[in-house]
């Protein structure tokens, strides 16, 4: 379409295999992403047309002999490799420390050549070709995301339909499912996952199942753009509380129903270099439309590494406890609570922090569990109990 219009040409083949062979396949790479949404074309867009895209752009402008180019490219890809290996071993720091720096100073003296060379050459570089060799990676990958976003929406299908087999044995039941989805759902990849994830745990027997599943789905994919108020005494907004430690690295999955009320979790995250390092997740509980208990959990499987782990397992603490409660920031610089005591009470939030000595296996590991709770659902629970 763009060579009808006069906007591509044989000379800028170049810079379009360049363009096929690094943004384009590195999209297709990681096109799962575009479960972000906007988010992702937004920023692939921006990596599109940004400053790092003109920076490269001119770096590039300016090719040497191919000898040049290609000891060029065995250096940046051993640097790369010392950069990469030396990351691993503090013992290697002043190593990983040099190759950025040599990798960073490369880079520099190629722009600088590329600059010098488009100033004194200026009419050779401001030309058609250079403004098409400019624009054409934009317009194609303006072009090439319809197509991610269609090849996304074939991924989603196509796992949500393959889990039929184990939800559904009957194939009336899954094709009344497939048809029911595609017509409630369409394009929302979001909902078509949380369905998922809930047929995956309650599976439907009947059409009216599945029609009660839909519409649980369709009603939460609702809330989460439009969520009601909730008094902060019965807790925290699930929308809200999933996303509390998102910018730590803590996002959570969807929050959804399971056989003991409503909850989400994020994935692992890991502290330190050990084989098996520790890690710190993010949960929270509660019910459909209100989140009642928030809980940090460090799991320490390399004892010799703890110590750094529960430096940021408390700097997360204190980073969830000013987040999740309103009217209060802390004062220090971390949480002082007691291992395994009586909860604090603030602003009617009970904080805790539980340690598990873990038996068997390799001796010193343990888990720390850093909750915040209503303490309204606290004393339900023990009235409960009595």
């Amino acid at each position: 379409m763009i060579s009808a219009l006069g906007w591509w040409r044989w000379d800028n083949l170049k810079t379009t295999l360049l363009w096929a062979g690094g943004s384009a396949l590195l999209s297709l790479y990681n096109f799962q992403k575009i479960s972000a949404g906007k988010a992702y074309f937004k920023s692939t867009l921006v990596e599109a047309t940004g400053l790092a895209a003109v920076v490269s752009f001119v770096t590039a402008s300016h090719t040497f002999s191919l000898v040049t180019e290609l000891i060029i490219a065995a250096a940046l890809v051993l640097l790369s490799l010392v950069v990469a290996l030396s990351d691993r071993t503090e013992k290697l720091r002043s190593i990983h420390l040099g190759g950025m720096a040599l990798m960073i100073v490369l880079g520099l003296l190629m722009l600088g050549n590329s600059i010098y060379y488009s100033i004194t050459r200026l009419n050779e570089f401001a030309s058609a070709v250079t403004a098409r060799d400019f624009a054409i990676p934009i317009l194609l990958t303006v072009m090439f995301l319809p197509f991610l976003y269609c090849l996304h929406l074939y991924s989603v299908y196509e796992s949500v339909f393959s889990s039929f087999h184990f939800a559904m044995k009957d194939p009336t039941l899954r094709r009344y499912a497939a048809w029911k989805l595609i017509k409630a759902l369409r394009t929302d990849t979001v909902g078509l996952l949380r369905w998922q994830h809930h047929v995956a745990l309650f599976p439907p027997q009947d059409e009216a199942e599945i029609d009660a599943s839909i519409a649980e789905v369709s009603k939460a994919r609702r809330l989460s753009v439009r969520p009601p108020k909730v008094s902060p005494r019965f807790g925290w907004l699930p929308h809200h509380a999933t996303t509390l430690l998102a910018s730590a690295g803590l996002p959570t999955n969807a929050y959804h129903p399971t056989h003991d009320g409503w909850r989400a979790s994020s994935d692992y995250l890991n502290v330190g270099k050990a084989p098996f390092p520790n890690n710190i997740a993010y949960y929270v509980e509660g019910a459909e439309l209100s989140v009642a208990k928030l809980k940090l959990v460090l799991n320490v499987n390399a004892p010799e590494e703890a110590e750094q782990a529960q430096e940021r397992f408390s700097q997360l603490a204190s980073l969830l406890a000013n987040a999740a409660i309103p009217g209060w920031r802390l004062s220090g610089q971390h949480l002082d609570i007691k291992v395994n005591e009586q909860p604090i009470v603030i602003n009617g939030y009970a904080l805790a922090l539980k340690q598990r000595t873990w038996e068997g296996g390799i001796a010193g590991r343990y888990d720390l569990a850093f909750t915040i709770e209503v303490e309204d659902s606290i004393c339900k629970q023990s009235h409960a109990s009595n």
